[in-house]
C-alpha cells in the first residue's frame, strides 16, 4: 500500500454495516476455501493474459468483499475478514509462483499460513502501530513484499482492513460535512412536511362545517356531524310556580338544541330572547343557570372575550343531572352570551372536556350578531382591589348583599331588577329599600334572591330566596326587611344552613357630624360585577322632597340604582344608614347651569321599628308585611297581678313615648321570640304615654317571665326571666321603678 492508502490513526470509526449471518469460526477455514479460480491450483497463464494480482491487492479486494457481508468493527467480523484477506494473499502468491512471476518467499507453505491461529490474527488487528507500520512499509512490488518479513499474510490482511476503515471513515466524514452545511434546510423541509401532513390529516378526519342560519340575528359555524335542530322546552321554575299549573310558554323565545351524531352527550343549545329588562346581564344569566340546575350547579370561570370586535361573556360551569333511568353524573358546559339593542343571545356547549375543546374551537371564533352590544358586560366602575380604604370599611364587605328580584313571565322566571342590602340580623335578616322589591306599578315582585359577597372584583354568589309578600315592609320610609326561607331548589331553608351572617355595629344619631367621611357600598346594575365602594362626606340633613327636616342625611358620595338599599358606614365600619336615593340639584352661575347629584341616606333611626324584628327574631309569613309591634288577640288571664312602670331615656332621663312593654309566656327564652307571632307568645302588653308611663292591659299570673321592651329610635331591651310573680306579690305593683333605654 502507498502512503495515501495508509489508515489515519485519529479518524473515528464508521458506523458498522449490517451484519450477515455468522459463518463458522475462521480456525476451520482452509486455504482451499479461498481460491482465486474454480480450480484448486491456478492455471498457467498464456502470454496474452494479464499477470496475477499481487498478494496485497488480492487481500484488499477480499477484505472489501467480506466487509460488505460482516461487521469488520466487531471481533467476530474482523476475524472473518482477516482470514479472507490472508487466504486471498496466499492464493495470489501461490499463483504467482506457479507462473514464475514471483520467486518463492515467506509464503512457501500456504496451507500452514492459512491455518494461522485466531489469537495471532486478533493480536495483529489490535496492535494499531504494527498494522499502520505494515501499511506504510508496503512496497510497490509484490515480489519485494514476499521477500520481506512483513510479507506475512496476517500483516497484509490487517493492512487491508485498516485501509477499508480509513476509506469508510473518510466517506462518512464527507457525508457529515455535507449534512452540516445543509442541516438547517433539511430540518426546515422536514418541518414543512410534518405541518402539511398534519393539515392534510386534520382535513381528512374533521367533518366539514356549515353556517347557523341568520334568521334570528345570530350566525356561527358548526360541524355537519350534528343532527337537525329541535325545539327545547323551558324547565319549570324551582322558586315559584304558575298558580294555574300551566307549562312555560316559549312562543316569544327561540330555544333549540342540536345533538352530535358521534356522542349524544355533546350538544349545542341556542337561546334567543328579548333584551332583558334588567341591565345586570352577568347576574341575570347566573340566575337562569341556577333556576335550571339548582344547587347542582357550580361556576368554574367567567370572563369577557372580544370576538371580531364584539364582547361575549364566556362562562364555564359544571352541573349534575340524571336522565330517566340513568345514573347521576356531572357534566361540563361552556356558555357564550351577549346583548344587543333588541335581543339577548346565549349559545351553550355541552359535553366532556375534550368534546368541549373541539366544539369551542369551531364555534367560538365564528360567533357573529347583526348589531353591536347594547349593554356593557363589565361594570363601569373602578376595581375594588385597587382602592385604599380603612380596615373597618373592609369588614363591612361581607355584610353587604345583592338583592335580585324576579317575576314569573309566561311560565318562566325572569330577573327584573335588583339592588343592594345589608345584613342586620344573625338570623339572616336583610335591610334594603322598599322600592327595590316592587315594580313601577307598586306591585311586589314574585320572588327575591339574596347574593352574598364572594371576593373583591367578583360577582356575588346567589345563595337563597324568599318572597316579598312574606317580608316586613315600611313603604312610608322606603324600607323593607327580607329573610330567606327557600334554597335555590325551592325547598325550606334556614340561616343556619347558610353559614355566618355577619352584622355591623350601629352608630348613634348623635355621632353623625357635618363633614364626617362616609363610605357607600353596593352592587352595580349595569353589566354585572363585584362590590363597589364610593367615598363622600356628610353635607347636612334634609326632609322629604327637599324640605327641612332630618329624614335623610345628605352626602356627596355617588349613589346609583345599584347602591339602593346598601349600607353606608363610617371609617370604623359602623352602620350609619341605608343608601336610599339621589336627587339632582341645579345651580346657576351666570349663564352656566351646573348639575350636582345629591346622595340621600336613610338614617338608622328611621328603621328602628323594623330593626326590632331583626334583633328579636321573626318568621316570614304570607301576608304579614306590616310593621306593627302590637298584639291584637291576647287572651287575658282571669287572675293575676297588674304590672305598671315608666320607660325613660337612659342618658337624659327623658320619658320615652310609644314604648311597647310585653310580658311573654312562661318558658319562652330570648332566642325563641318571634315578633310575627306576638298573639301566640305575649300574655300582657302596653304602650307608654307622653310621660313614659305604661300600665299593662292584661293580668300576669304567678310564674317567671321574659320581658321585652321596644321603642322607636332606641335599642331593644330583652330581660330573660326578669319578672317573677308569686302569692306574695301585690295585686298591682312596679317591679322595676323605671326602665332605661339606650338610644340608637
Amino acid at each position: 500500500m502507498t502512503d495515501d492508502d495508509a489508515p489515519k490513526p485519529d479518524a473515528p470509526k464508521p458506523e458498522a454495516p449490517p451484519k450477515a449471518d455468522k459463518p463458522d469460526e475462521p480456525a476451520a477455514v482452509a486455504a482451499t476455501e479461498w481460491p482465486l479460480s474454480p480450480d484448486d491450483a491456478a492455471p498457467k497463464r498464456t502470454p496474452t493474459e494479464p499477470p496475477p494480482r499481487a498478494p496485497a491487492e488480492a487481500a484488499l479486494e477480499a477484505a472489501r468483499i467480506v466487509s460488505q457481508m460482516v461487521d469488520i468493527d466487531s471481533e467476530h467480523g474482523a476475524v472473518i475478514a482477516a482470514a479472507a484477506a490472508a487466504g486471498a494473499a496466499i492464493e495470489a502468491a501461490v499463483a504467482a509462483q506457479k507462473t514464475g512471476d514471483m520467486p518463492a518467499g515467506g509464503a512457501s507453505d500456504p496451507v500452514t499460513t492459512v491455518k494461522l491461529s485466531r489469537d495471532r490474527i486478533l493480536q495483529a488487528l489490535s496492535e494499531e502501530p504494527a498494522a499502520e507500520a505494515a501499511a506504510r512499509a508496503r512496497p510497490d512490488s509484490a515480489g519485494d513484499l514476499l521477500d520481506d518479513d512483513e510479507a506475512d499474510p496476517v500483516a497484509i490482511a490487517a493492512a487491508a482492513i485498516a485501509r477499508l476503515r480509513t476509506r469508510a471513515v473518510t466517506d462518512f466524514g464527507n457525508l457529515r460535512v455535507h449534512y452540516q452545511r445543509h442541516d438547517g434546510l433539511v430540518l426546515l423541509f422536514a418541518l414543512l412536511l410534518i405541518i402539511v401532513a398534519g393539515r392534510i390529516h386534520g382535513a381528512l378526519v374533521t367533518p366539514p362545517t356549515q353556517t347557523f342560519p341568520d334568521d334570528h340575528g345570530l350566525t356561527f359555524e358548526y360541524s355537519k356531524a350534528w343532527l337537525q335542530a329541535e325545539p327545547v322546552a323551558d324547565p319549570s321554575p324551582r322558586l315559584v310556580h304558575d298558580p294555574m299549573g300551566g307549562a312555560p310558554k316559549s312562543s316569544a323565545v327561540y330555544h333549540i338544541e342540536m345533538t352530535s351524531t358521534v356522542d349524544a352527550s355533546a350538544r349545542i343549545e341556542v337561546f334567543i330572547d328579548k333584551r332583558p329588562a334588567w341591565s345586570n346581564v352577568v347576574t341575570a344569566l347566573d340566575l337562569d343557570r341556577r333556576t335550571r340546575w339548582g344547587e347542582l350547579y357550580s361556576l368554574d370561570d367567567s370572563s369577557v372575550r372580544s370576538i371580531a370586535g364584539h364582547d361575549w361573556l364566556r362562562t364555564a360551569y359544571r352541573y349534575a343531572h340524571a336522565e330517566t333511568r340513568d345514573v347521576p353524573r356531572v357534566d361540563r358546559a361552556i356558555e357564550y352570551a351577549t346583548v344587543d339593542r333588541d335581543q339577548i343571545y346565549v349559545i351553550t356547549l355541552f359535553g366532556t372536556q375534550g368534546e368541549l375543546d373541539r366544539i369551542e374551537e369551531v364555534v367560538a371564533p365564528t360567533l357573529r350578531v347583526r348589531t353591536q352590544t347594547g349593554v356593557p358586560l363589565i361594570p363601569q366602575t373602578g376595581r375594588l382591589s385597587s382602592r385604599s380604604f380603612p380596615s373597618g370599611v373592609g369588614r363591612a364587605f361581607k355584610s353587604t348583599v345583592m338583592v335580585v328580584v324576579a317575576d314569573l313571565v309566561d311560565g318562566r322566571l325572569k330577573a327584573r331588577g335588583g339592588g343592594s342590602g345589608v345584613i342586620v340580623g344573625t338570623d339572616g335578616s336583610v335591610l334594603t329599600n322598599y322600592h327595590v322589591i316592587h315594580d313601577k306599578d307598586a306591585r311586589l315582585h314574585d320572588v327575591f334572591i339574596i347574593a352574598r359577597f364572594a371576593a373583591p372584583d367578583r360577582a356575588p354568589e346567589l345563595q337563597c330566596a324568599g318572597r316579598p309578600s312574606r317580608s316586613k315592609l315600611q313603604p312610608e320610609v322606603d324600607l323593607a326587611l327580607l329573610k330567606c326561607d327557600m334554597d335555590l331548589d325551592g325547598r325550606t331553608w334556614t340561616p343556619s344552613t347558610g353559614g355566618v351572617w355577619a352584622t355591623l355595629p350601629e352608630t348613634r344619631a348623635s355621632d353623625v357630624k357635618m363633614g364626617q367621611r362616609l363610605w357607600v357600598l353596593g352592587y352595580p346594575d349595569v353589566g354585572g360585577g363585584g362590590l363597589t365602594l364610593t367615598e363622600g362626606e356628610v353635607e347636612g340633613w334634609t326632609g322629604v322632597d327637599g324640605t327641612s327636616g332630618r329624614d335623610f342625611i345628605k352626602t356627596d358620595a355617588s349613589i346609583t340604582h345599584g347602591n339602593s338599599g346598601g349600607p353606608v358606614v363610617n371609617d370604623l365600619g359602623q352602620l350609619v344608614g341605608i343608601a336610599s336615593a339621589f336627587r339632582t340639584k341645579r345651580t346657576e352661575t351666570g349663564s352656566v347651569v351646573e348639575t350636582e347629584q345629591v346622595g340621600l341616606v336613610r338614617p338608622l333611626q328611621a328603621a328602628s321599628m323594623i330593626l326590632a324584628y331583626a334583633a328579636t327574631g321573626w318568621t316570614p309569613r304570607e301576608g304579614h308585611t306590616e310593621v306593627e309591634l302590637t298584639p291584637t288577640a291576647v287572651e287575658a288571664a282571669a287572675e293575676g297581678v297588674r304590672i305598671y312602670t315608666t320607660v325613660v331615656d337612659d342618658a337624659t332621663e327623658a320619658p320615652v313615648r310609644d314604648a311597647l312593654v310585653m310580658v311573654l309566656q312562661s318558658g319562652i327564652r330570648a332566642n325563641q321570640i318571634d315578633l310575627n307571632r306576638l298573639d301566640d307568645q305575649a300574655i300582657a302588653w302596653g304602650k307608654t304615654n307622653a310621660s313614659g308611663e305604661v300600665r299593662l292591659k292584661q293580668l300576669v299570673p304567678s310564674g317567671t317571665y321574659t320581658v321585652l321592651v321596644i321603642a322607636p329610635g332606641y335599642e331593644q331591651l330583652t330581660g330573660e326571666g326578669e319578672l317573677t310573680v308569686d302569692d306574695k306579690t301585690p295585686a298591682s305593683f312596679d317591679p322595676w321603678g323605671k326602665i332605661g333605654l339606650h338610644s340608637r
